[in-house]
């Protein structure tokens, strides 16, 4: 879930602390986005959306970066 600020977007609920789909652990970005393929959506490792052939856009997936200076995550593609 997101909310926008100024027009920035910013996640609110609690970031996954690893993949759902592969484990790694999350650090400074996450994809929260649907599985190609499947109608299933996950929070996922950037790399490895990509890897899975994810893209981003309106029904396939939001990236979200946190932001050094204030640790909230903020959305930056899709």
């Amino acid at each position: 879930m997101s909310i926008t600020t100024d027009r920035l977007v910013y996640w609110r609920s609690p970031v996954p602390e690893t993949c759902q789909l592969s484990g790694r652990k999350i650090t400074t970005r996450f994809v929260d986005g649907r599985v190609p393929g499947h109608s299933a959506w996950a929070c996922m490792d950037h790399e490895y959306f990509l890897s899975i052939g994810g893209r981003f856009g309106i029904g396939r997936g939001q990236l979200y970066e946190k932001q050094e200076t204030s640790g909230r995550w903020l959305k930056t593609e899709g």
